[in-house]
Formats: structure tokens, sequence, C-alpha cells
């Protein structure tokens, strides 16, 4: 994943309580709207009252990176939240915050049964419940959320959807030998 478009991930400058705050509502109160999701619309989100137009979403491999709103909803948003129509999500497990950045996650972070209409990762639904493991680093710029590092444990959810990685890459390696 890319740094921080503004090249300051690692900032050893004061810690500002007031723009930390302001970080960490901002984060909080577009986690708050995403839980409002209507079921219909992923316009029912109002993500263009947190993020800016050219939000970039750095996921991880298996789903990529997007670019902007749009591209948010069309490549993540949309498969996930229609593939996990019942998920819940802590919030409010683990939350830093330190000037422009916010960090939320958990171990597990969100909850879900894969039940939806989606093929999320072009997988059916399996009817299986899963817990992710799921990180999350935001960088406000002004008043909006301009980037987002999403860290996601996507093996430990595949082996809960019936899909070993490391099983099936064992049974590949298996009577191979290397030097």
């Amino acid at each position: 994943m890319p740094a921080p478009a503004t090249q300051d991930g690692l900032n050893r400058a004061e810690v500002l309580s007031a723009e930390s705050d302001k970080s960490k509502k901002l984060v909080l109160d577009m986690l708050d709207c995403l839980g409002g999701f209507d079921g219909k619309d992923l316009q029912s989100m109002k993500l263009e009252n947190y993020w800016h137009s050219d939000f970039m979403w750095y996921g991880p491999a298996a789903i990529g990176t997007t670019r902007g709103i749009e591209g948010f909803r069309k490549h993540h948003q949309g498969p996930f939240v229609f593939s996990f129509p019942d998920r819940s999500v802590d919030i409010k497990l683990n939350i830093l915050a330190e000037n422009d950045y916010v960090s939320t996650g958990g171990w597990p972070h969100m909850h879900g049964t894969h039940s939806g209409d989606g093929e999320w990762l072009g997988l059916p639904a399996t009817s299986k419940h899963i817990e992710l493991r799921v990180m999350d680093f935001w960088r406000r710029e002004g008043d909006l959320l301009k980037e987002n590092w999403v860290g996601i444990d996507i093996a430990h959810i595949l082996k809960q959807l019936g899909y070993d990685l490391f099983g099936q890459m064992e049974q590949q390696l298996e009577g191979q030998h290397y030097v």
C-alpha cells in the first residue's frame, strides 16, 4: 500500500488535541452513517458528507484500490454490503486519533452472514456466519477524509467460508523439494 499522499505518515510533530478530536469525530460520524444503510441504495450512507470527491481507498490484494466515492461503491462497498446484509460492527473497540490520522479496528471487528445477493470476491453466498478482522487507517484533509488504508484478514475470512488457502497451498507443495 502506498504512503500518505502528504508523505507525513511518520510525524514527530506535536499532537494537537483539537485536530485529533476533529479527525476522530469525523470518522465516528462517518462509521455511524455507514451503519444506516437502508439495504437498497448505497447513497443512503451519504459518504459525500465525509469523504473527499477523489478519496483514495487502499484495500487488501483480494479487493484492491479504488478512487473516489463511486469507485469505492462499485468495487468494494456494494459487493460487500449486499453479500453481508446483517453485518454488525464494533467500531469503538479500538480507536486512536493523532492530528489528521485515525485508526479503527478490532479482533474481531465485524460479524455477518455471507447470505446476500452479491458475490463478494467472486464467491456465491454460503449462508455462513463469519467474523472479520479489520484495521482501518484514515487521513483527514480539511473537513473530509482523503485516504483510507484497510487491512482485512482475507485468508481468515475465506477459511470460515470453506476455502482453506494455506491448506490448499500445503497440498500443492507436498512432495516438492526446494534447495
